[in-house]
Protein backbone atom coordinates (compact mmCIF):
# COMPACT_ATOMS: atom_id res chain seq x y z
CA UNK A 1 0.00 0.00 0.00
CA UNK A 2 1.05 3.40 -0.79
CA UNK A 3 1.44 6.03 1.73
CA UNK A 4 2.24 9.70 1.93
CA UNK A 5 3.08 11.79 4.68
CA UNK A 6 2.61 15.94 4.81
CA UNK A 7 4.17 18.45 6.81
CA UNK A 8 2.18 19.75 9.53
CA UNK A 9 4.00 23.34 8.70
CA UNK A 10 2.46 23.60 5.43
CA UNK A 11 -1.18 21.66 6.49
CA UNK A 12 -2.11 23.34 10.29
CA UNK A 13 -5.54 22.30 10.37
CA UNK A 14 -7.32 18.96 9.11
CA UNK A 15 -9.51 21.42 6.57
CA UNK A 16 -6.53 22.14 5.20
CA UNK A 17 -5.29 19.07 4.45
CA UNK A 18 -8.61 17.45 3.11
CA UNK A 19 -8.83 20.47 0.87
CA UNK A 20 -5.51 19.48 -0.86
CA UNK A 21 -6.38 15.85 -1.12
CA UNK A 22 -10.23 16.45 -2.58
CA UNK A 23 -8.65 16.26 -6.79
CA UNK A 24 -7.49 12.73 -5.27
CA UNK A 25 -10.43 11.82 -3.27
CA UNK A 26 -12.74 12.70 -6.14
CA UNK A 27 -11.04 10.42 -8.65
CA UNK A 28 -10.94 7.69 -6.07
CA UNK A 29 -14.76 7.90 -4.77
CA UNK A 30 -16.48 8.69 -8.11
CA UNK A 31 -16.19 12.32 -8.23
CA UNK A 32 -17.51 12.53 -4.45
CA UNK A 33 -14.74 14.50 -2.16
CA UNK A 34 -16.53 12.39 0.93
CA UNK A 35 -14.21 8.48 1.69
CA UNK A 36 -16.87 5.59 0.58
CA UNK A 37 -19.07 4.75 3.50
CA UNK A 38 -18.47 1.15 4.56
CA UNK A 39 -21.32 -0.75 5.88
CA UNK A 40 -21.57 -2.01 9.08
CA UNK A 41 -21.47 -6.15 9.86
CA UNK A 42 -23.39 -8.03 12.19
CA UNK A 43 -19.92 -8.60 14.07
CA UNK A 44 -19.59 -4.84 14.88
CA UNK A 45 -22.92 -4.54 15.97
CA UNK A 46 -22.08 -7.97 18.04
CA UNK A 47 -19.67 -6.09 19.46
CA UNK A 48 -21.47 -2.84 20.54
CA UNK A 49 -23.76 -5.20 22.14
CA UNK A 50 -21.50 -6.97 23.78
CA UNK A 51 -20.11 -3.68 25.28
CA UNK A 52 -22.57 -1.39 26.16
CA UNK A 53 -25.72 -3.67 26.61
CA UNK A 54 -25.31 -7.47 27.56
CA UNK A 55 -23.50 -6.47 31.14
CA UNK A 56 -26.57 -4.94 32.23
CA UNK A 57 -27.91 -8.38 32.34
CA UNK A 58 -28.66 -10.92 34.83
CA UNK A 59 -25.38 -13.09 34.98
CA UNK A 60 -26.86 -16.14 33.57
CA UNK A 61 -28.88 -14.69 31.00
CA UNK A 62 -25.59 -12.78 29.75
CA UNK A 63 -23.78 -16.54 29.88
CA UNK A 64 -26.80 -17.52 27.67
CA UNK A 65 -26.23 -14.91 24.92
CA UNK A 66 -22.69 -14.83 25.01
CA UNK A 67 -22.68 -18.32 23.92
CA UNK A 68 -25.20 -18.12 21.36
CA UNK A 69 -23.54 -14.99 20.15
CA UNK A 70 -20.05 -17.05 20.15
CA UNK A 71 -21.24 -20.26 19.28
CA UNK A 72 -23.86 -19.97 16.57
CA UNK A 73 -24.65 -16.10 15.38
CA UNK A 74 -20.88 -14.74 15.06
CA UNK A 75 -19.34 -17.38 13.25
CA UNK A 76 -21.90 -17.39 10.91
CA UNK A 77 -22.70 -13.93 9.96
CA UNK A 78 -20.24 -12.12 12.14
CA UNK A 79 -18.57 -10.59 8.81
CA UNK A 80 -21.54 -10.02 6.43
CA UNK A 81 -22.61 -6.35 6.32
CA UNK A 82 -26.02 -5.55 7.61
CA UNK A 83 -27.26 -4.86 3.91
CA UNK A 84 -26.44 -8.25 2.99
CA UNK A 85 -28.06 -10.31 5.70
CA UNK A 86 -31.51 -11.49 4.16
CA UNK A 87 -34.50 -13.57 6.25
CA UNK A 88 -34.66 -16.15 3.28
CA UNK A 89 -31.10 -17.21 4.25
CA UNK A 90 -31.40 -16.74 7.95
CA UNK A 91 -35.02 -18.73 7.32
CA UNK A 92 -32.36 -21.57 6.13
CA UNK A 93 -30.34 -21.13 7.94
CA UNK A 94 -31.71 -21.53 11.73
CA UNK A 95 -33.43 -24.65 10.85
CA UNK A 96 -30.31 -26.34 10.35
CA UNK A 97 -28.43 -25.06 13.63
CA UNK A 98 -27.93 -27.98 15.97
CA UNK A 99 -30.47 -27.03 19.00
CA UNK A 100 -33.93 -27.41 20.21
CA UNK A 101 -36.83 -25.12 18.41
CA UNK A 102 -37.42 -23.60 21.75
CA UNK A 103 -33.18 -22.60 21.73
CA UNK A 104 -33.48 -21.80 18.18
CA UNK A 105 -36.34 -18.99 18.93
CA UNK A 106 -34.24 -17.90 21.58
CA UNK A 107 -31.04 -17.41 18.61
CA UNK A 108 -33.40 -15.62 16.56
CA UNK A 109 -34.80 -13.42 19.40
CA UNK A 110 -31.74 -12.53 20.10
CA UNK A 111 -30.70 -11.57 16.25
CA UNK A 112 -33.47 -9.73 15.84
CA UNK A 113 -32.80 -7.56 18.90
CA UNK A 114 -29.29 -6.57 17.27
CA UNK A 115 -30.82 -5.62 14.30
CA UNK A 116 -33.13 -2.86 16.28
CA UNK A 117 -30.17 -1.79 18.30
CA UNK A 118 -28.44 -1.77 14.99
CA UNK A 119 -31.31 1.10 13.60
CA UNK A 120 -31.25 2.71 16.81
CA UNK A 121 -27.39 2.92 16.46
CA UNK A 122 -27.52 4.33 12.98
CA UNK A 123 -25.93 1.48 11.72
CA UNK A 124 -29.15 0.24 9.66
CA UNK A 125 -31.70 1.96 8.36
CA UNK A 126 -34.85 2.46 10.43
CA UNK A 127 -37.71 0.51 8.63
CA UNK A 128 -39.17 -2.90 9.14
CA UNK A 129 -36.55 -5.46 10.99
CA UNK A 130 -36.31 -8.24 8.33
CA UNK A 131 -35.48 -10.79 10.89
CA UNK A 132 -39.34 -10.10 11.95
CA UNK A 133 -40.12 -12.31 8.74
CA UNK A 134 -38.14 -15.17 10.10
CA UNK A 135 -40.24 -17.76 11.79
CA UNK A 136 -39.10 -20.81 14.15
CA UNK A 137 -42.10 -23.30 14.45
CA UNK A 138 -42.23 -25.30 17.71
CA UNK A 139 -40.40 -22.47 19.57
CA UNK A 140 -43.11 -21.97 22.11
CA UNK A 141 -45.61 -24.69 21.17
CA UNK A 142 -46.48 -26.93 24.52
CA UNK A 143 -44.31 -30.49 24.85
CA UNK A 144 -47.47 -31.82 26.12
CA UNK A 145 -51.51 -30.79 25.40
CA UNK A 146 -53.52 -29.94 28.47
CA UNK A 147 -55.27 -32.58 29.98
CA UNK A 148 -59.05 -31.74 28.76
CA UNK A 149 -62.10 -32.66 31.59
CA UNK A 150 -65.92 -33.09 31.86
CA UNK A 151 -68.22 -30.85 34.17
CA UNK A 152 -68.60 -34.93 35.04
CA UNK A 153 -65.27 -35.59 35.97
CA UNK A 154 -64.37 -32.79 37.59
CA UNK A 155 -67.53 -33.30 39.86
CA UNK A 156 -66.38 -37.28 40.30
CA UNK A 157 -62.73 -36.48 41.19
CA UNK A 158 -64.01 -34.04 44.02
CA UNK A 159 -66.91 -36.92 45.39
CA UNK A 160 -63.97 -39.43 45.20
CA UNK A 161 -61.68 -36.95 47.68
CA UNK A 162 -64.36 -36.04 50.04
CA UNK A 163 -66.21 -39.57 50.33
CA UNK A 164 -63.43 -41.14 52.43
CA UNK A 165 -59.42 -40.81 51.46
CA UNK A 166 -57.24 -41.59 54.48
CA UNK A 167 -56.97 -39.32 57.35
CA UNK A 168 -53.27 -38.25 56.24
CA UNK A 169 -53.96 -37.12 52.92
CA UNK A 170 -55.32 -33.95 51.81
CA UNK A 171 -55.15 -32.02 48.27
CA UNK A 172 -53.71 -28.71 48.19
CA UNK A 173 -55.04 -26.48 45.23
CA UNK A 174 -54.82 -23.39 44.34
CA UNK A 175 -56.22 -21.67 41.18
CA UNK A 176 -55.05 -18.89 38.61
CA UNK A 177 -56.77 -15.68 37.87
CA UNK A 178 -58.99 -16.33 35.21
CA UNK A 179 -57.64 -13.52 32.97
CA UNK A 180 -58.14 -14.86 29.45
CA UNK A 181 -61.77 -15.57 28.52
CA UNK A 182 -60.74 -16.95 25.06
CA UNK A 183 -58.55 -19.90 26.70
CA UNK A 184 -62.52 -21.43 27.90
CA UNK A 185 -63.97 -23.79 25.17
CA UNK A 186 -67.20 -22.92 24.25
CA UNK A 187 -70.24 -24.37 26.85
CA UNK A 188 -71.59 -25.49 23.80
CA UNK A 189 -68.95 -28.81 23.51
CA UNK A 190 -69.30 -28.98 27.50
CA UNK A 191 -65.33 -29.24 28.35
CA UNK A 192 -63.03 -26.90 29.61
CA UNK A 193 -59.22 -26.92 30.22
CA UNK A 194 -58.19 -28.54 33.84
CA UNK A 195 -55.30 -26.40 32.96
CA UNK A 196 -57.15 -23.48 33.21
CA UNK A 197 -58.80 -24.41 36.04
CA UNK A 198 -55.96 -26.18 38.41
CA UNK A 199 -52.43 -24.70 38.51
CA UNK A 200 -51.38 -26.92 40.51
CA UNK A 201 -52.48 -29.96 42.46
CA UNK A 202 -49.81 -31.76 44.88
CA UNK A 203 -50.42 -34.62 48.23
CA UNK A 204 -49.18 -33.28 51.37
CA UNK A 205 -48.82 -35.01 55.26
CA UNK A 206 -51.92 -33.98 57.39
CA UNK A 207 -53.87 -34.57 60.58
CA UNK A 208 -56.88 -33.20 60.20
CA UNK A 209 -59.04 -34.48 57.55
CA UNK A 210 -61.22 -30.87 57.96
CA UNK A 211 -58.48 -29.56 56.02
CA UNK A 212 -58.79 -31.79 52.94
CA UNK A 213 -62.30 -30.95 53.06
CA UNK A 214 -61.91 -27.21 52.62
CA UNK A 215 -59.24 -27.79 49.73
CA UNK A 216 -61.35 -29.76 48.33
CA UNK A 217 -64.36 -27.23 48.44
CA UNK A 218 -61.71 -24.75 47.13
CA UNK A 219 -61.19 -27.13 44.29
CA UNK A 220 -65.15 -27.32 43.55
CA UNK A 221 -65.51 -23.39 43.70
CA UNK A 222 -62.83 -23.11 41.13
CA UNK A 223 -64.82 -25.66 38.74
CA UNK A 224 -68.07 -23.77 39.05
CA UNK A 225 -66.76 -20.20 38.24
CA UNK A 226 -64.32 -21.66 35.65
CA UNK A 227 -67.65 -23.16 33.77
CA UNK A 228 -69.28 -19.59 35.15
CA UNK A 229 -66.59 -17.73 33.13
CA UNK A 230 -66.50 -20.20 30.48
CA UNK A 231 -70.30 -19.01 29.20
CA UNK A 232 -69.04 -15.48 29.87
CA UNK A 233 -66.35 -16.24 27.64
CA UNK A 234 -68.65 -17.72 24.91
CA UNK A 235 -71.05 -14.85 25.01
CA UNK A 236 -68.55 -12.30 24.77
CA UNK A 237 -67.11 -14.27 21.35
Amino acid sequence: MKQETYPVALFKTKTAIRQHLEPAVRALNNQSAEPVHVAATLGDVIQKYMKQNLPKLAKSTQDTQNGQLQIHIKPKWGDRALTEIHPGDVQAWIQTVNLSQVSKGNVMVIMRRLFKLAMLWGMYPVGLNPLSLVEVKGATKREEEPTILTPAQVTRFTDTWASGPPRTAIVSATTRAFSRLGSWTSPQSGHFKSSSVISSAGILASKSTAQMRSAVDTLSAASSLAMSMAVVGWALK
